[in-house]
């Protein structure tokens, strides 16, 4: 993705000062041509980067110039770098780049009073909102310095942690912050509704260079799934007429969501032979989505029903 090298490129200049574009081009795996024309890109996006030729030349910032990591438009790019996310969030990856051109005025510096961020992660038809504050947690990965959080757990256990956040996640509608805890001494996945307070510290720290996001959390998920397998897990994705959202008020629900005039849930229903019958509730509704063996025995249920309107017999009339 091209916003990762942008990002690279300029906290590279602003780590070395100076940085040859064939160095830059070998890190990156890219053509020079291609460093140039992204250096054109940043240049146009206000970046003062200037270039020169020769033995000492090379890519850097005007003379006194330092990158202001409070400013809007930096907070998304480490939201981008630093987000791992399933394929079904693409269109959120996209949304979030086409906001890189905007500006802001008057939000320049990072505060609890001016969230940019809100995730509220209550259903539609709920009063009551939780909102969490990401800022935090982005300041922190783009500074790379660790954080004092309290954490209640699943089991209502709370708990104060010192963490150095490696990265966020958004898996279905849930965010999910992955950290090393100094507590535990290992790397662990928070789930970030459940933080109660956040607080940047002053200490720094390195993520290690044999870790990658995308494969811890490919990893996490298939630990998870294992271990629901155990506990009579099988979730199926609804959709349905936001007008018929109530339906979903009596399920198990693992995540939802807004798709234009829809409500898209993925519901836990415990069972496949569960499932299987339960899925006749939601038929006069919406539509099975997923897994592909409910959207195939719901097209079975249909057509057997529409076989009862094939015949028309004729009607029996007691005699008087």
């Amino acid at each position: 993705m091209r916003i990762h090298r942008l990002i690279r490129i300029l906290m590279k200049i602003e780590q070395d000062g100076k940085v040859k574009a064939r160095d830059m081009a070998q890190a990156l795996e890219v053509s020079c041509r291609t460093i140039y024309r992204d250096i054109d890109v940043l240049c146009e996006a206000g970046y003062p980067i200037i270039t020169a030729t020769g033995q000492n030349g090379g890519i850097s910032f005007i003379e006194g110039y330092k990158l202001k990591l409070d400013q809007t438009d930096d907070i998304l790019r480490t939201l981008i770098a630093n987000l791992y996310t399933m394929p079904e969030q693409e269109k959120l990856i996209n949304a979030l780049e086409s906001g890189m051109s905007l500006k802001y005025t008057g939000m320049d510096r990072l505060s609890e009073g001016r969230q940019k961020i809100i995730i509220d992660q209550k259903s539609w038809w709920d009063e009551a909102s939780t909102e969490i504050d990401l800022q935090p947690i982005i300041k922190a990965l783009f500074l790379q310095q660790k954080l004092r959080i309290y954490y209640t757990g699943s089991d209502g256990e709370k708990s104060e942690r010192i963490i150095a956040p490696y990265g966020l996640v958004l898996k279905y509608t849930t965010w999910y912050l992955v950290a090393y805890c100094y507590t535990r001494n290992d790397i662990r996945t928070f789930n970030c509704s459940r933080i109660c307070h956040i607080a940047l510290l002053e200490e720094s720290y390195s993520i290690p260079n044999d870790f990658a996001l995308k494969d811890y959390w490919s990893l996490s998920v298939k630990a998870f799934k294992e271990s629901r397998n155990e506990k009579e897990y099988y979730p199926v994705e609804i959709k349905v007429h936001k007008s018929f959202a109530e339906i979903f008020r009596s399920y198990d629900i693992i995540g939802l969501k807004q798709a234009g005039d829809s409500i898209v849930a993925m519901v836990d229903l415990h069972r496949k032979e569960y499932a299987i019958n339960e899925i006749r509730v939601f038929l006069g509704y919406g539509q099975i989505l997923y897994p592909e063996e409910m959207k195939q025995a719901a097209k079975e249920i249909l057509v057997r029903s529409l076989k009862m309107y094939d015949t028309n017999p004729v009607p029996r009339y007691m005699d008087t």
